[in-house]
Parts: C-alpha cells; structure tokens; sequence
C-alpha cells in the first residue's frame, strides 16, 4: 500500500458547486475516475467552513483520503487558531 497522499486528489472550494452539493455523487465520481482522496476548504481567516464536516465520513467510508486548506490571514491569530483547531476536531487527514 502506497501514502496516504500518493495518488491524484480533487481539490473543493464551495461543496455546493460541486455536483450540487452531493457528497455521494462526488465520492461516486472521486472513486470512478480513479483519485485518492479529496481536499476541502475548511477555514478563511477566522471563519470555520462546515461543509469539511459533511464529506469526512462519506469519503472516508469509500476510501479516500480527506484534507483540509484555508487561508490565514494574521490578522485575527487567536480566531484563525480557534477555526484551525474545529477543522481537526471534524477529523480529516
């Protein structure tokens, strides 16, 4: 078995865009065009993006790999910090 993060991963900025919103149909096509894992945007700056929440164990259950990406800006550490540590309390890789 190779890395967690060999492979190709489908990188999500907004969940609803992406086939509606449909975290089975985007799993579905995730795992049929042959990728790893999925990348979410979980966080800008101090404000927590829920929708990492909603792919953790769909994706999980199929066997891919679940990241999370933000951007952080310095200009609100602690609330930059706080909405870091709710994207690792939702439990993607």
């Amino acid at each position: 078995m190779g890395k967690p993060w060999d492979g190709k991963q489908f990188w999500i900025w907004d969940l609803d865009q992406c086939s509606g919103g449909d975290v089975g149909a985007i799993v579905a096509t995730a795992r049929s065009t042959g990728l790893s894992g999925l990348i979410v945007k979980a966080w800008d700056g101090s404000n927590y993006w829920s929708q990492i929440e909603k792919v953790v164990e769909p994706a999980r259950k199929a066997g891919l790999v679940v990241g999370a990406w933000g951007y952080s800006y310095g200009q609100n550490i602690q609330g930059e910090a706080g909405a870091m540590q709710r994207v690792v309390a939702a439990g993607p890789d």
